[in-house]
């Protein structure tokens, strides 16, 4: 989920795999993940109540691939 309070989506993971990454002397960690898309709201009701949570920055560089 993004941060701030216009975020409109909140993302469940339900898989997350690593992923060799083309930056592999900088340390650079890739992942690979299935979501669910739910709303802002219950991404907020499920982080109160304590699951674990992540911002997630979608790479910009490959639209066409989504």
């Amino acid at each position: 989920m993004g941060l701030g309070p216009r975020v409109r989506r909140a993302y469940r993971v339900l898989n997350a795999r690593r992923v060799r990454s083309k930056i592999v002397g900088l340390g650079v960690v890739t992942w690979k993940i299935d979501v669910e898309r739910m709303s802002a709201e219950a991404g907020r009701e499920e982080i109160a109540l304590g699951a674990p949570h992540w911002g997630i920055v979608w790479d910009k560089r490959n639209r066409k691939a989504r």
